[in-house]
């Protein structure tokens, strides 16, 4: 086995060998762009860290059963699996606590174009999906919750945990909470996901990352819902009741934290489907940030934890566009209260100068919402950006575009704007030097601005001279951030605000026929925007950065 997938991804690697240039350009097509923002990165700092070959995955075959042996062996040894705990270690008798953890699956399914579902009114979560384990609930699973009910069922006030890395109720990054009560509907699973009844789909913006069979046996055997037809069995299942249900479902997958609860609802469609009826995220709640009360167990609890180790998400209630930052975390329960507290990785001070890299950053979230709004959703706004304006000599205000987000976060504190100059001064000597100018930030209920005095534009201008007189040869904008102005769920409190966020600027100037300067401020898009222009570092500063053409190859 190891020697046939050793086998297989050396073959894929040769091809990758073969055309370096190749994997090596620019694509707005990024297959994963939320991983940088996991460690705590703008894409210019990822992309800068790895080098000219930032674009390259040299890697085949990762979705193969093969290949998962070794994860499963290091990481996930045991799945599908029932612990029964008693009164005491050497007591017999019923349980207390049950808890059903159970596994993923041989495979996955992370696209949806090669099921053709994406056109059917079964499946609305797109051609790219958060990946779906199309092998649970298994047949196997099954039989094991209801041994794990039996448990319960023997001991009343006993409790029932199931846990699964594939999420059950888990909103998707679009998703704001304020949605109508028809989008937060889906149709759970049967024998297969593309044979559904009904027009209700099976999977949408909230359910992303769950599995794809016998979801509808799980909800009628073993979920308890809250409102009307909250006892009711189906197709022949017994009626869920506290003695048989499932108290909580843990999940993960999505790093974005939430404890959700669920009902059965009658569309006049017909048929029966589940709604979401509530969700809330432990770490944000006003006056209770770490607990969440749970009342007597009557419902089942769906709770899907972050993630302990990169920086999570929160989109719950669309904070920063669905680009909330969050701490490393968990999820604490104490059955005997029904509490659930989001527990999280935040050290209060630098060790020995070292950063304190799982406090999010604001710079991270805001750096993602511009390139995603260019990239990926057309419908979001771009946060912050410039209006072609005309200047004269004297100097004068740039119009800065805030997006609704933006202006109502109120969290820019000033701008500064970084002008490299190159070239050879009168001896002949090579000049590398950067300007750094402060042109004062002016913001209102109507309108913001940069503005530049005669000194800053002077300077601007002798910088792009020396590059041609078109434009700078290489630019930097530094917004220098503060603490945003939040509503009642303050996700801010957990943000490292005093990281400057820094990007690419273009600074063009030409003639205008209105008189003064037609002046250009811009963050390019794709390359030299996005990501850093390797061919410039190389040329302006070789002894620090190598020739891409050469690390690309391998030399």
């Amino acid at each position: 086995m190891v020697n046939k997938s050793k086998n297989l991804d050396i073959k894929d690697l040769e091809t990758s060998y073969r055309d370096f240039d190749g994997a090596s350009k620019w694509s707005a097509n990024m297959p994963n762009e939320g991983i940088s923002a996991d460690h705590n990165m703008t894409i210019y700092e990822a992309t800068l860290a790895y080098g000219p070959t930032y674009g390259q995955a040299l890697t085949g075959n990762n979705y193969k059963v093969d290949n998962y042996d070794w994860f499963y062996t290091l990481f996930t040894p045991l799945e599908d699996m029932l612990i029964a705990l008693g009164v005491e270690p050497d007591e017999s008798g019923p349980a207390t606590q049950v808890i059903a953890a159970l596994g993923w699956g041989q495979g996955e399914n992370f696209k949806n174009i090669t099921t053709g579902a994406i056109f059917t009114s079964i499946d609305k979560q797109g051609a790219g999906i958060l990946p779906r384990a199309p092998q649970s609930f298994s047949t196997h699973q099954l039989r094991l919750l209801g041994q794990a009910q039996r448990h319960k069922r023997a001991r009343p006030g006993a409790s029932l945990a199931v846990a699964s890395h594939f999420t059950i109720i888990n909103y998707d990054e679009p998703i704001a909470y304020s949605a109508e009560p028809q989008e937060m509907r889906f149709t759970p699973a049967s024998k297969t996901y593309t044979l559904l009844p009904g027009g209700q789909p099976g999977f949408n913006i909230v359910n992303t990352g769950t599995c794809e069979i016998n979801q509808d046996k799980y909800f009628e055997r073993c979920v308890r819902t809250e409102g009307s037809g909250n006892a009711a069995g189906r197709n022949g299942a017994p009626a869920v009741t506290p003695d048989t249900m499932v108290d909580w479902h843990f999940s993960g997958h999505s790093h974005r934290s939430g404890v959700y609860t669920v009902a059965w609802r009658q569309p006049a469609t017909g048929g029966r489907v589940i709604e979401v009826t509530s969700a809330h995220d432990p770490g944000i709640l006003k006056g209770k940030e770490d607990v969440l009360e749970a009342p007597a167990r009557q419902h089942t609890r769906f709770i899907v934890s972050s993630c302990g180790g990169p920086v999570g998400r929160q989109n719950l209630d669309h904070e920063l566009d669905g680009w909330t930052l969050r701490p490393p975390s968990g999820s604490l329960l104490e059955p005997a209260s029904g509490a659930i507290r989001q527990v999280s990785t935040q050290r209060a001070s630098r060790s020995a100068g070292a950063p304190l890299n799982e406090v999010p950053r604001l710079c991270v979230a805001l750096d993602y919402m511009t390139v995603m709004s260019r990239n990926k959703d057309k419908t979001k706004e771009t946060p912050l950006d410039f209006k072609p304006v005309n200047l004269s000599a004297r100097g004068g205000h740039v119009p800065v575009v805030l997006s609704r987000t933006m202006a109502k976060l109120e969290c820019v504190a000033a701008m500064r704007i970084w002008a490299f100059e190159g070239g050879k001064d009168a001896a002949g000597d090579l000049v590398k030097k950067w300007h750094i100018l402060t042109p004062t930030f002016h913001t209102d209920s109507k309108s913001s601005s940069i503005e530049f005095t005669a000194e800053d534009l002077k300077t601007l201008l002798g910088a792009i001279d020396a590059n041609g007189g078109e434009a700078l040869a290489q630019g930097f904008c530094e917004v220098l951030l503060k603490q945003p102005k939040v509503g009642e769920h303050d996700w801010s409190k957990d943000l490292d605000c005093t990281d400057a966020w820094m990007f690419p600027l273009s600074v063009r100037v030409g003639p205008s026929s209105f008189g003064g300067r037609r002046w250009d401020f811009l963050r390019p898009p794709e390359e030299r925007g996005e990501v850093p222009d390797w061919d410039w570092l190389y040329k302006t500063y070789g002894d620090k950065y190598p020739e891409a053409k050469a690390v690309i190859k391998g030399k």
